[in-house]
């Protein structure tokens, strides 16, 4: 009968340090992979649009992930490793690749702001202008009904309209009540649209700014945790310092 007998395996110093160099390897390569991202994202360029920047914008704040993943595997080492000179370089480089980040997000914290505001402005003007016109459709269609001098001009009118007031119109009532019923009915149609109109309005704007707050922030939160990763990696700097000044 054969029995299943448990073995321990100890790292070596040598199996850690190329344990080690296949972290740091597909840390650059997510750094690779990123860089591609990226200029998947803002490319072709739509500058001046402020739809299209706050788009991409919230894609870029959405994508900070990678990046951070990619540092914490690079300027992975363990207490008893040495750094090489080819390796100082490489963190050093990547050390100044974090702050290159964290000016270019905190360049967008207020490109964000502005499209928000721009944004803001053109939702609300839009919401107004379709407002607008359905209420001028609609005091049209008023005119039009009122202006009416028989039960036949009535009901083309209202086929035409598509008002939808076959029940009035068949209700065997006088003409002029006919023509009461439907300006109430319009009036009631006007009120009904305003509600949920408003209702849709407020719900579009919740949404937008859930999105303006999460990327406004975001691009700051991007911008300060990407300086910070600066200044905890000056170690890597101070390494290539030396190496440089002794060679």
């Amino acid at each position: 009968m054969k029995t299943n007998k448990s073995f321990s395996f100890e790292a070596t110093e040598d199996t850690q340090v190329r344990t080690l160099q296949v972290l740091r390897t597909i840390g650059c390569f997510i750094f690779v992979f990123t860089l591609l991202d990226y200029l998947d994202i803002i490319i072709p360029l739509q500058l001046f649009n402020p739809v299209w920047e706050f788009s991409k914008i919230g894609q870029l704040v959405e994508q900070v992930w990678a990046p951070l993943f990619g540092f914490f595997l690079v300027f992975f080492y363990l207490k008893e490793h040495e750094v090489s000179f080819e390796q100082a370089r490489l963190l050093n480089f990547f050390s100044y690749i974090a702050l290159l980040l964290s000016i270019f997000y905190f360049a967008l914290f207020p490109l964000v702001l502005a499209d928000t505001y721009k944004l803001n402005t053109q939702l609300s003007s839009t919401n107004k202008v379709q407002v607008a016109q359905f209420d001028t459709g609609l005091e049209n269609v008023r005119k039009l009904i009122a202006s009416a001098t028989t039960p036949e001009q009535l009901a083309s009118l209202s086929k035409r309209a598509s008002l939808g007031d076959e029940d009035i119109l068949g209700s065997h009532n006088t003409f002029e009540h006919m023509k009461v019923e439907i300006s109430q009915k319009l009036e009631n149609d006007q009120i009904k649209y305003h509600k949920a109109n408003a209702s849709e309005h407020r719900t579009q704007m919740l949404g937008f700014f859930k999105k303006a707050t999460k990327y406004i922030l975001g691009t700051l939160l991007s911008a300060a945790c990407m300086f910070m990763i600066f200044q905890m990696t000056r170690w890597s700097r101070v390494i290539y310092k030396e190496y440089k000044e002794n060679n």
